[in-house]
């Protein structure tokens, strides 16, 4: 658990540890004999939006005349309370309501009250052990109910001797803020003067007003996730205090995200509008830059060991810490993932079509539809047996912010079937075992590379839709769609780092849509292939709107490598943003297929780089199913933009009767933004930007002013 419990208050705000305003949406939960509460469904007060439970605890309901408790359930109910809320990420404000105070205030009444706040202070939790003071989401407290019940002196001494110096102090120190909330009334002067020298904390009235979530949602904790060691904030432009937002763990291959012992995080939030981060990391910031970069510079606010920044829309990027520096600074790298709202279907379908799955341990037989069209899972730990989460023809199922299903995805032969919400597939406990679904299946030459067919894998289906849900630290290949058609993946995030953890992978698929996603991958991070076993024609895909990070290996966009089928053709990749990738962006033949009328615009690169730019390749490899060698025709790249200098392109074909051709590269632009060149000559062509080309036919470079065409001159063998 990471909660930053407020221990201070200034200007009628709650401030956490690191001395950053907080902003709690709260809901009052009153334990008493008259309600007859005995539980709180903490997933669907994560659902409402709601962090902070003000839980207020009648001293008639728990204890006797003297003080002692009845050991009644209500007991077992407020230990519930603080386990629940302590799992699910939501604070708790303590106010232990006195009703049984006697007009007199005399020595009895003080008795009674130490002994019910000693006896409550120092019990132990039935369900884990805990006392009170372990629980460090429990955030601050509030005992003063009726003022008007009091003297002044009274007043004072009930502060000193019964709130603070002797109980709360005794057990709490100064972790648990002790105020006293406007919305009770106007203290007197003497009053707010036994409050001052008590160092009890006046706050606004609004402090804990509820506030609606339909224009911002995020999560202060994540269940079953560890926390990062960045801590983030987060509200509206023009709000003074800060919302505390989880920032979650990840990792990475290659060192520099985390460089000289630096870390990593990623962290999600859904808004309509403008919203500003406030990010704090354990070392100084000496430099901080927000990526993508190319088309929108977002400047950032340094400010010691912390920064902060306005996203004036939602998007996924990176914040990207001391990159670069000297070997004793550390770097750091918080994955940004800002979604717009989602449709919630709790808002859009009628009650008996959802089935709520509330957060625990699942058979299959639990997640059976029934007569409902819709399995919603609520915020919270989810684990599925089998470790695969199945989808089902003519249903959905939602994962809400705040679910995190410790499962795959798996999609049979489904037709109209959907996977939505904002939730969390987590890949941390599944196995990975490279011997499942493998050889003629999925066409796989070799059966011990055949692998996992993906963490998510949709197999000969039909329109079927993947939008929202986050996939973390999965176990293989992340999403795999093999002979599907009319599919759409859509404001999907990964944030993975194994090896093979490529991020989409199409295999023999038709009329597929991938938009607006944000892929951190460790291989290839879009892989277009196709199996004989499934089609041997696959066209019509299209991929827009990407951000893409290639960890170490594979390509950010690769085409045909592995392909078996006849042909692939009408591919486009329309406004991708790289932002930092390994090798480029190509494709290679190692069979008889045929690539052709693939379109690339609008492709912005930036970060680090290694091997090429573009590379275009008929040639076998170990992954070779049969003797015919294919061709690559009819490449368009146009609009391509990179922070830094060429390093290079290289086409090869394999024969004079398999070549490499009509490719052409239009607009191309190096050291974008650095005011260095933009145009080339005759002479910077094979320099510059060819590195390697034989066996080809009409390859030309267009300059970015459209004023020149390069012809390379047509190689044969």
């Amino acid at each position: 658990m990471n909660y930053a419990t407020p221990f201070s208050v200034k200007n009628g705000i709650f401030h956490d540890r690191y001395f950053m305003p907080l902003q709690f949406r709260s809901r009052d939960i009153t334990l008493s004999l008259a309600d007859g509460q005995d539980t709180i469904d903490m997933s669907h007060l994560l659902l409402d939006g709601i962090n902070m439970i003000r839980l207020i605890l009648d001293d008639n309901a728990l204890t006797d005349e003297d003080g002692n408790f009845y050991g009644n359930a209500l007991l077992y109910a407020l230990d519930k309370i603080f386990e629940d809320a302590y799992q699910a990420g939501i604070y708790i404000t303590l106010i232990p309501v006195t009703t049984r105070k006697a007009a007199a205030f005399d020595a009895d009444v003080f008795t009674r009250q130490q002994r019910y706040f000693g006896n409550l202070f120092t019990r132990k939790n039935q369900l884990s052990g805990k006392r009170m003071h372990e629980y460090e989401n429990l955030a601050a407290m509030e005992i003063l109910i009726d003022r008007e019940g009091f003297s002044d002196n009274e007043f004072d001494l009930y502060c000193g001797r019964v709130m603070m110096e002797v109980f709360i102090e005794h057990s709490f120190s100064h972790r648990v803020v002790k105020f006293y909330s406007l919305e009770r009334g106007e203290p007197n002067e003497a009053h707010r003067k036994s409050m001052n020298k008590h160092h009890i904390k006046i706050v606004n009235a609004d402090t804990f007003a509820s506030r609606d979530n339909k224009d911002l949602q995020y999560e202060s904790f994540v269940s079953g996730i560890p926390a990062s060691v960045i801590n983030a904030g987060i509200r509206r432009p023009g709000e003074k205090a800060w919302g505390p937002l989880a920032v979650n763990d990840a990792m990475s291959i290659v060192e520099y995200p985390h460089a000289n012992g630096g870390g990593e995080g990623w962290l999600t939030y859904a808004a309509d509008s403008a919203i500003e981060l406030r990010l704090e990391f354990p070392a100084s910031v000496q430099s901080a830059v927000f990526r993508p970069s190319l088309k929108e510079n977002l400047p950032v606010n340094i400010d010691g060991n912390t920064i902060e920044i306005l996203i004036p829309s939602a998007r996924y990027g990176t914040m990207e810490i001391n990159y670069g520096l000297n070997e004793d600074t550390p770097a750091y790298t918080v994955y940004i993932l800002g979604d717009t709202i989602c449709t919630n279907p709790a808002n859009s379908c009628e009650a008996d079509q959802i089935k709520w799955i509330e957060p625990g341990n699942h058979s299959l037989a639990d997640l059976s539809y029934g007569t409902v069209k819709t399995l919603y899972f609520l915020p919270g730990l989810h684990e599925i047996e089998g470790d695969k989460l199945p989808l089902t023809s003519g249903h959905d199922v939602y994962l809400s912010r705040g679910a995190v299903v410790r499962a795959g995805v798996i999609a049979e032969e489904v037709v109209n079937a959907r996977l939505l919400g904002q939730g969390i597939l987590d890949g941390t406990t599944c196995p990975r075992d490279v011997g499942e679904n493998k050889g003629s299946r999925m066409g796989e030459k070799w059966m011990d590379d055949a692998g996992r067919e993906g963490f998510v894998c949709f197999f000969k289906g039909k329109k079927i839709v993947f939008d929202g849900p986050v996939i973390y630290n999965s176990n293989y290949w992340n999403i795999v769609v093999s002979g599907t058609e009319d599919a759409i993946i859509r404001n999907h995030k990964a944030i993975t780092w194994l090896q093979n953890t490529d991020g989409i992978q199409p295999r023999s698929c038709n009329n597929l849509l991938v938009e607006r996603c944000f892929l951190k991958c460790a291989d290839d991070c879009i892989a277009i292939k196709t199996r004989r076993t499934l089609s041997m024609q696959s066209r019509h895909l299209v991929f827009r709107d990407l951000v893409l990070w290639n960890d170490r290996v594979g390509k950010c966009l690769e085409i045909g490598h592995t392909s078996q089928a006849d042909l692939l053709e009408d591919i486009l990749f329309e406004n991708i943003d790289i932002i930092h990738n390994g090798p480029g962006i190509g494709g290679c033949i190692i069979d008889h297929s045929v690539v052709r009328d693939v379109r690339y615009e609008n492709i912005y690169v930036e970060g680090v780089k290694t091997w090429y730019d573009f590379s275009f390749q008929i040639s076998p490899s170990y992954y070779s199913t049969d003797e015919e060698r294919g061709h690559i025709g009819g490449i368009y790249v146009k609009n391509f933009y990179s922070d830094s200098g060429p390093l290079g392109t290289t086409i090869k074909g394999y024969d004079e009767n398999h070549l490499i051709e009509n490719v052409s590269f239009s607009n191309i632009h190096y050291y974008y933004r650095h005011q260095r060149f933009n145009k080339y000559d005759v002479d910077m062509l094979d320099k510059m930007f060819f590195r390697e080309c034989k066996l080809y036919r009409n390859i030309r470079l267009i300059n970015p002013d459209g004023s020149e065409n390069h012809f390379l001159e047509n190689h044969f063998g």
